[in-house]
């Protein structure tokens, strides 16, 4: 696109195209809103089963669950512990802040997080592999 000279052209084009994009920007926001919900209620619901799950498993202890002092409880070899949503997140919005020049920091601090824990998520992939 070639560059704009004349003063007019270049408030004409601010008017028109400023609007349209500022309503895409929040369009998107709407929807990281609504995902970040539902993220927020999956990954309680998740946590929540755990942790119900290993009381049940002290409680009942049975051949097919492996539990030690000192590793995570494993049934069937599916290892169940908490996942950690904070650092999923962050693994996912650290890219997004440094994509946005953000202050560094913030990245690093997000990055941190990302790295703080290992993925303890078990999905239906992990099942069938």
């Amino acid at each position: 696109m070639p560059a704009l000279t004349d003063p007019d052209a270049i408030c004409d084009r601010i008017v028109n195209e400023l609007p349209r994009l500022g309503d895409e920007v929040a369009r998107e926001l709407e929807a990281i809103e609504r995902h970040l919900s539902a993220f927020v209620c999956a990954s309680q619901r998740y946590n929540a089963f755990v942790k119900d799950s290993l009381r049940s498993l002290e409680n009942h202890p049975g051949p097919r669950a492996e539990q030690s002092r000192y590793y995570p409880t494993r049934v069937d070899g599916l290892i169940v512990r908490p996942t950690r949503p904070d650092s999923q997140l962050a693994g996912i919005v650290a890219p997004a802040f440094d994509a946005t020049r953000a202050p560094g920091y913030i990245g690093a601090e997000l990055r941190l997080l990302r790295d703080a824990s290992s993925d303890a998520l078990v999905t239906t992939q992990e099942v069938t592999r």
